[in-house]
């Protein structure tokens, strides 16, 4: 039974290495990832930018109709 003790001691440090590997998107690195990111933000705020600029059209518009 003692084999069995060594053989859990060796195991842990591969299944940690292997989980962590995982937990990373799967081995993409992180400039990749950071790349990634930076795109989706960029998308973010060029559709916040355009959001906002129909909401304040729609402001406009809301505005006209009541003074009319």
């Amino acid at each position: 039974m003692e084999w069995f003790s060594y053989l859990l001691f060796l195991v842990c440090p591969l299944m940690m290495l292997f989980m962590m590997r995982g937990g990373h998107g799967g081995g993409h690195s992180h400039s990749e990832h950071d790349h990634e990111m930076h795109n989706r933000l960029q998308n973010l705020e060029e559709e916040n930018q355009r959001l906002k600029e129909r909401l304040n059209a729609f402001s406009d518009y809301t505005d006209q109709k009541k003074t009319s």
